[in-house]
């Protein structure tokens, strides 16, 4: 159920205003990219008004064109920065994850890359981890999204590496 939540919003983007350059896209949906090889983007983010409101989004993408969007409301509480960045990047690997399951795609040669603009989340998902590493780690309120993101992570990458996880800066105008 928890799966449908954060699925729930997401589309192909074919040929809409997302399309970066039409001319020598070799792969025109997620489907042939996936079968033909190539870069995949991942490219995650969210937001929150602290305590209770949140939203997240993704992108999966090709080196010339936007393939996939989604994204969300961030569940929980409290809900904060952090945990929506990482219902962003749950969402996007979830959502290839399903996504090779129905196409029955069990190899890809393709390259996986993720941009996020969170530090915190980077770190968390460059490391093989381990969600019991410590007895307090269960009472952190981000804990159960990020164990989950290690959890889908470690199945997508049976088929496709995708942790290799880049801090995107964003958010250089905050302070003016």
């Amino acid at each position: 159920e928890w799966e449908r939540d954060i699925l729930l919003y997401n589309e192909e983007a074919g040929d809409k205003e997302f399309d970066i350059e039409d001319e020598g896209t070799e792969a025109n949906d997620l489907t042939n990219h996936l079968q033909s090889g190539g870069n995949i983007y991942l490219v995650t983010d969210g937001g929150a008004i602290e305590p209770n409101r949140g939203s997240f989004g993704w992108v999966i993408a090709s080196s010339d064109k936007v393939l996939w969007t989604g994204g969300g409301y961030t569940r929980g509480y409290p809900i904060e920065s952090h945990r929506a960045e990482g219902y962003g990047r749950l969402g996007g690997t979830l959502f290839l994850y399903h996504r090779l399951r129905f196409l029955g795609i069990t190899t890809c040669k393709n390259k996986g890359m993720n941009f996020c603009d969170n530090t915190a989340i980077v770190k968390a998902v460059m490391h093989e981890w381990d969600p019991w590493y410590k007895p307090g780690a269960t009472t952190s309120p981000n804990w159960d999204v990020i164990a989950q993101i290690h959890q889908i992570q470690k199945k997508l990458n049976e088929t496709i590496n995708i942790t290799n996880c880049q801090h995107a800066k964003s958010h250089q105008d905050k302070d003016k």
